[in-house]
């Protein structure tokens, strides 16, 4: 029998062939590998309309950020869709795995804490927060947000320092995001519900922040149940 190839692995995907699909899963350690026509699997299953297929790669820990188009990620492709199945499964499987991360990270933080009065702040408006009222988010997402880089443009051009002269917009952005990347010692902000409401909706969200949030609480509801 012969091996199957990435290009099999993606038009699988771009058809609808759950069973090629699933022994390319099995087969490759790495399913987000790109074929001739510079896509992933999962790429191919959201251009072709292929629900089924989408979900069963999303299972397999397919990546949404990797390129779709020459400048779209699939989860900036999806966070723009609306009334689309597979925009929103991408976004419902982004949304659960950033609940797991933040969770994560908690588990982290109340670990390092030195005294039982100690709390974290918004890594944005450094407002205490607690678990059920943060979400993470990586620095990459955090400058794709027009309104936060906005406010942190301005904010950079009111303290008129030498670093900043004769540089454009993108300039000061990218030098100041290179520096957070350099001092900081995690790679993702922890941010408050008023931030995310402020700055982050559609990254988070996308155009169904409604319909994510009752999926997620009746998964976890359903799970909570199993388990008792």
């Amino acid at each position: 029998m012969a091996m199957i190839t990435i290009s099999d692995f993606t038009k699988a995907a771009s058809v609808g062939d759950l069973d090629t699909l699933k022994e390319g899963i099995d087969t490759f350690k790495n399913i987000d590998a790109l074929d001739q026509d510079n896509q992933t699997a999962l790429g191919k299953a959201v251009l072709a309309g292929q629900l089924d297929a989408a979900q069963m790669l999303l299972n397999a820990k397919a990546s949404s950020k990797v390129k779709l188009t020459d400048d779209k990620t699939i989860i900036q492709w999806a966070r723009e869709q609306k009334d689309n199945e597979i925009a929103f499964l991408i976004l419902l499987y982004n949304y659960m795995d950033r609940i797991a991360y933040t969770t994560n990270i908690w588990e982290k933080t109340l670990k390092s804490f030195k005294r039982p009065d100690e709390c974290r702040y918004c890594d944005i408006c450094s407002g205490k927060i607690q678990e059920e009222d943060s979400l993470a988010l990586d620095l990459d997402e955090v400058f794709e947000s027009v309104p936060y880089t906005e406010r942190l443009y301005q904010q950079c051009l009111a303290l008129k320092a030498p670093q900043f002269s004769n540089k454009n917009k993108k300039e000061i952005l990218d030098y100041v995001k290179e520096q957070i990347k350099n001092n900081n010692k995690s790679d993702c902000y922890v941010i408050c519900n008023n931030c995310i409401a402020r700055f982050f909706q559609n990254i988070v969200y996308g155009n169904c922040q409604e319909d994510l949030v009752e999926t997620v609480n009746e998964i976890m509801d359903t799970a909570d149940g199993q388990e008792q």
